[in-house]
């Protein structure tokens, strides 16, 4: 309980909170953020007649406002933390905030910890839309909250590669534009690349079972976990259907690729956040 404490003490948390929520800039990425969660919640029930009742409509329309909720958050969250450093730069507050007694490593931690409050608050303005589903049953709390601790160590992670191209970058422009490219490059891209490569592989080989070994990188997909996440709590088999046709898959229905992959992008948030931190370190010389 101690540490959490002194994990809020920081005092880059705290001044990146009276800052971030004197901007109404703040405000109207919350208000569009949640004016796109209502008009896809509106649309798939503007979808349903009048004289029938669907019972799948509750899990349909949860799995597609939380698809929605998890593309918003990728281009949100990113763009929020890639002007974090390269900010202080253009402010040409930097200089001052490196001299300080506050750790390199706290600092880029303080900035992290400030974007995930601001995903936390969005999650909570986002409750009337959920509610909407919770009305029509068929949703647990349960799967609500797991949903959202899935959510948060995702951002984790593409918060972190926002503060690294902060560091990386001197104009917050710059840094946005190659931050939300590179996500999205790593997204697609590299799994396409990744097929393509798997594909000659086994056609120079001849063995599908060479294509399977590339394949199976494709469970660190977040595309696929969140699929993953869906067969969880539908039971059904969509992520393992397309696991099997291209991967060696480790079907079990208890350990889904969404759990491993929670743990992975705290992981690689952690070395992310390690990485910034050295790279606004301040040469000394010897």
């Amino acid at each position: 309980m101690n540490k959490i404490k002194t994990l809020f003490d920081n005092p880059i948390v705290k001044r990146e909170i009276k800052q971030t929520f004197r901007k109404p800039k703040i405000f109207w990425i919350m208000a569009a953020y949640l004016f796109a969660l209502a008009a896809v919640s509106a649309t798939v029930l503007g979808n349903v007649g009048n004289d029938s009742y669907d019972p799948m409509l509750p899990s349909v329309m949860y799995f597609v406002i939380l698809g929605m909720q998890m593309i918003l958050l990728t281009v949100i969250v990113p763009i929020t933390t890639s002007t974090a450093i390269s900010g202080e730069r253009e402010r040409q507050t930097f200089d001052l905030l490196i001299i300080t007694k506050t750790s390199m490593y706290d600092i880029i931690l303080g900035k992290m910890l400030c974007s995930l409050m601001i995903v936390c608050i969005m999650i909570a303005l986002s409750m009337p839309v959920y509610a909407v589903v919770f009305y029509y049953g068929g949703v647990s709390v349960i799967q609500f909250i797991l949903n959202q601790i899935y959510m948060l160590c995702y951002v984790s992670m593409i918060g972190s590669l926002g503060i690294v191209f902060s560091a990386i970058m001197k104009k917050s422009t710059a840094a946005s534009v190659a931050t939300i490219a590179f996500i999205f490059a790593v997204i697609i891209g590299a799994w396409m690349a990744l097929g393509m490569l798997g594909l000659m592989f086994s056609a120079m080989f001849q063995s599908r079972d060479v294509f399977r070994v590339f394949g199976t990188f494709f469970i660190f997909n977040p595309i696929i976990s969140f699929m993953s996440m869906i067969d969880s709590q539908m039971g059904t088999d969509i992520s393992w259907e397309v696991l099997d046709e291209i991967a060696f898959s480790f079907e079990n229905k208890v350990i889904y690729c969404w759990h491993i992959n929670m743990i992975l992008y705290l992981f690689i948030a952690h070395l992310l956040i390690k990485f910034a931190a050295k790279k606004i370190a301040p040469v000394r010389k010897k």
